[in-house]
């Protein structure tokens, strides 16, 4: 499972261009093998994907946990990828999947969202609408596309190589 975050891409006041990535983050968690199997020796610490929760939603938000050196949250990667949007209200749409929305979530990411004077808010969009979900519609059915023309190809065929295609895929991925 993977985690995106996407905005619309503009010119900043310095004159560079952002993109509209924000970020990408596998879910995900480090076990430690028990035994050797067919993919993993014994002690060997490897990545397994798990299922996102209200809690896990809330850390991978607000930067409570770190998977990797490059990890800062949703809310970090705003205010470093953005940072003329000080005095803007900025607005996160998520759909109403019980993780987002679950255990006072909306409250929680609200309060975050005031800190280091930023303005972020973050609301749930209205059931069944297409329109407003450009990660379904737009940026997951492409980045599918070319991650299955990539994986053809790949002889490595693993979880972590997929992971690589992907994130390679997204930093080539055109804003236009």
């Amino acid at each position: 499972m993977i985690l995106t975050a996407v905005a619309q891409p503009r010119q900043l006041v310095n004159g560079e261009t952002f993109d509209g990535k924000i970020g990408l983050w596998r879910v995900m968690e480090e076990r430690v093998c028990l035994r050797t199997t067919l993919y993993h020796n014994r002690d060997d610490v490897y990545s397994h994907d798990c299922n996102m929760d209200a809690g896990l939603y809330r850390q991978f938000m607000t930067n409570e946990c770190a998977y990797g050196d490059s990890f800062d949250g949703v809310f970090g990667q705003i205010k470093l990828k953005m940072p003329n949007v000080r005095n803007i209200t900025v607005v996160i749409r998520q759909d109403g999947a019980k993780p987002h929305t679950g255990r006072g979530n909306l409250d929680f990411l609200r309060e975050r969202g005031q800190r280091d004077g930023f303005n972020i808010t973050v609301v749930t969009q209205p059931a069944q609408s297409p329109d407003m979900n450009i990660n379904d519609l737009g940026l997951f059915r492409s980045l599918k596309c070319r991650v299955a023309h990539a994986w053809l190809v790949d002889e490595r065929r693993s979880l972590e190589a997929m992971m690589e295609k992907i994130d390679e895929l997204w930093q080539e991925y055109d804003y236009d």
